[in-house]
């Protein structure tokens, strides 16, 4: 069974990426840079867009730039 996968959408239609996430900071709620990191990661410009494969080893992306954050489990059959 796979890691769930996390759906990002950034904030000002900057896009979409999708992937695991790997790691996050727990920081204070005061605090409002949080960073989390993306592995296996794709990315998209519109929620219709296809998904592209990203060629880097993961992502780091802030809560403040996200807009939402869906985690998409694997559906068993």
């Amino acid at each position: 069974m796979s890691a769930p996968s996390t759906e990002v959408q950034m904030k000002q239609g900057a896009g979409f990426y999708t992937g695991e996430l790997k790691s996050y900071g727990i920081v204070s709620d005061s605090e409002p840079h949080k960073d989390f990191l993306l592995v296996n990661a794709t990315a998209k410009k519109t929620e219709e867009s296809a998904c592209v494969p990203m060629d880097v080893d993961g992502v780091l992306l802030n809560f403040a730039d996200a807009e939402s954050m869906a985690v998409i489990k694997e559906k068993s059959v």
